[in-house]
């Protein structure tokens, strides 16, 4: 005869089976549609039949499935322990003859089930398209595939899990799975924001800072993961906090008391310190929006920062204990206080030792220097050699120091309703691996730090900003195309571009820096670089079959606005220097350009006549462009340089 707790486990298994049965259903539906389906409408879409293949890897297809296997992994574990939130569900459970720790064996038994077995599922359909519709989808792909998911979705139902024994209430739950899980990208976002409001020196471009934060937020680098490779330590470390929320969540069940059940939390400290958190968070969102939309101040600041922090506070109270008749507990006003203090001291003296602090010559490998209001995307570059876009000569890097320490010396407070007159952005690329970076943008067009850098832009071949020069000539490489234009390059002209470089050091500098540049995507299988090369090459006239393409990899034709001037060696530096500061109405007073009819040029141009030593340059436009005689734009916006015969 079967003991009572045999037949009690079985029917404990039962019981929460039954409770999110329905809802695995629906997930094997939906997973089968983001997946399975997915990679049959690619392979119809890619015009193939049996013995066909689909255009990308089956981890990058997964994406959409990976999304909904995570959400429902979260919604597995807070269903599994809902009833710990209700008093009579909780006493009913809690009264059976089985102990704690073997109730929570048989909710991670029944999430583990319901995890797996529609991957398992959802697996076997995709080895049968593999031998059908997708044959180039492997079964070791399929392995990969199954074995990450299992792993990111067990992780998120061991947070799910854990979570919910420090709150009792199911949307709390939900509220503080929701905070751990985002609340540091969010926090260190608006961080950033502040930051780059209050001090000068702090790149816009948050993808220069965030990269650490991204990771540390598991869905998103669940899903980046399947795009950028496997992350081995990451994944390890998230493995590892996966046991060791298992491991606690069995502590915690052991010692929570059922009747703290009628308790928001189980931890006031916990609640106390989230609650001071979440008031920095709203704090910081509310002041960087009314500081920005209206005129700068410290007065303003200090008020929309004041206002969010009690804006929040008052908010997250009611959210944490279910009214709007908030009964005010000292210890959490006070600590919250408290902490804000702490953050803005921090704050301040964190990001002003940042802008200040410049990397001293044997720390630093390489620099890179601009003007560009966007600094260059790290994340683009997995095609390109080493090297690209930063100058490890010793000149650029001591120039490149010489510009941070002018430049966070005249530096002030930004002030983005006003236009501004230079910016800078240095990148230091650090021996140990690291970047940092830094834009100025509160500098005077006449600043000291502006000029060198024009010197150093002027001084040399700008070999690290092409594109071609580093690109990798490999396999996977699809397809060169302009950036606008439908001009295609033969892939190989990245070793004929490679071997032709040489030339490009004999020309002047400004001209082959400054002028003849053409935009490029380089496709690969997996990634889509762009970039600008050089025109003199001639590695890519050579490649391109009739003027006509030249001109459209240009970007020039019959509707384009023309104009030419001649100019000496020695005035190329302050032509160029005009030609991004002035208007062409200023330009043409100031050099008296020359009108050249596009019918006249497109007819007589060939590829011959395109040459970097004859000091005449050709300003033209994009095709169809229309000159607004009341524009005021600098020439740089609309027009492009190139040397002619």
């Amino acid at each position: 005869m079967k003991s009572q707790m045999s037949l009690l486990n079985r029917n404990l298994l039962g019981h929460f089976t039954g409770l999110i049965f329905w809802m695995t259903v629906v997930y094997m539906v939906m997973n089968i549609i983001a997946l399975p389906l997915i990679i049959w409408i690619d392979a119809m879409n890619n015009n193939m039949i049996v013995g066909g293949t689909v255009r990308s890897s089956l981890l990058e297809l997964s994406a959409g499935q990976q999304i909904i296997g995570l959400a429902f992994s979260t919604l597995v574990g807070m269903f599994l322990i809902n009833y710990l939130y209700k008093v009579d569900s909780s006493d009913f459970i809690h009264s059976l003859p089985i102990k704690r720790s073997n109730l929570l064996i048989h909710v991670l038994i029944v999430g583990f089930l319901a995890i797996v077995i529609p991957l398992l599922v959802n697996g076997l359909i995709l080895v049968a398209e593999s031998m059908t519709i997708a044959t180039n989808i492997t079964l070791l792909e399929i392995g990969k595939w199954l074995v990450y998911s299992i792993f990111t979705h067990l992780v998120m139902f061991s947070i799910a899990l854990f979570t919910g024994y420090l709150v009792n209430g199911s949307f709390l739950h939900l509220q503080i799975i929701i905070l751990i899980l985002f609340l540091p990208i969010v926090l260190w976002t608006l961080i950033h924001g502040t930051a780059s409001l209050l001090f000068d020196g702090i790149s816009t471009d948050i993808t220069a800072y965030i990269q650490p934060v991204l990771d540390a937020t598991f869905p998103i680098l669940a899903v980046n993961q399947l795009y950028m490779g496997l992350n081995v330590g990451l994944s390890l470390i998230f493995g590892i906090l996966a046991i060791i929320l298992i491991i606690l969540s069995f502590v915690l069940y052991k010692y929570r008391r059922n009747e703290s059940v009628h308790l928001s939390f189980n931890f006031t400290w916990l609640r106390n310190l989230l609650i001071a958190l979440t008031t920095i968070t709203g704090m910081l969102a509310l002041g960087v929006v009314v500081s920005f939309l209206l005129q700068q101040s410290v007065i303003i600041s200090i008020i929309s920062f004041s206002v969010g922090a009690l804006v929040s506070y008052l908010v997250i109270e009611m959210l944490f204990q279910n009214s709007v008749k908030i009964q005010f507990q000292w210890r959490s006003l006070i600590l919250t206080i408290v902490l804000i203090i702490i953050f803005w001291i921090i704050f301040v003296f964190a990001f002003t030792r940042y802008v200040e602090d410049i990397p001293e010559t044997n720390e630093i490998e390489s620099v890179s220097l601009n003007n560009d209001a966007m600094m260059m995307d790290q994340a683009s570059r997995k095609y390109l050699e080493a090297g690209y876009g930063f100058d490890d000569s010793k000149g650029a890097i001591q120039t490149a120091r010489t510009i941070h320490e002018i430049a966070s010396e005249e530096r002030s407070r930004p002030d983005f309703s006003k236009e501004m007159e230079a910016t800078i952005n240095v990148q230091y690329k650090m021996k140990d691996g690291s970047i940092k970076t830094y834009q100025f943008n509160t500098l005077n067009s006449d600043s000291e730090a502006v000029q060198l850098m024009d010197r150093q832009r002027f001084s040399e071949y700008q070999k690290h900003e092409d594109v071609l020069a580093y690109a990798q000539q490999t396999p996977k490489l699809i397809g060169i195309s302009s950036n606008e234009y439908n001009v295609y390059l033969d892939k190989d002209i990245v070793d004929s571009y490679k071997a032709s470089l040489a030339e490009l050091s004999l020309y002047h500098s400004v001209i082959v820096n400054e002028t003849g540049q053409i935009g490029l995507n380089l496709n690969y299988v997996d990634d889509s670089i762009y970039g600008t090369s050089s025109i003199y090459n001639p590695a890519i006239t050579e490649n391109v079959e009739n003027k006509d393409e030249v001109l459209s990899l240009l970007g020039i034709d019959k509707t384009s606005v023309l104009y030419t001037v001649n100019l000496e060696e020695n005035e190329y530096e302050a032509f160029v220097t005009d030609y991004e500061t002035l208007t062409v109405d200023e330009l043409d007073k100031k050099y008296e350009l020359k009108e050249v009819d596009g019918n006249d040029f497109v007819t007589d141009f060939s590829k011959q006549d395109i040459d970097p030593t004859s000091g005449k340059l050709l300003l033209y436009s994009y095709p169809g462009f229309i000159e607004d005689p009341q524009a005021e734009y600098e020439t740089y916006m609309n027009y492009s340089l190139l040397s002619i015969r």
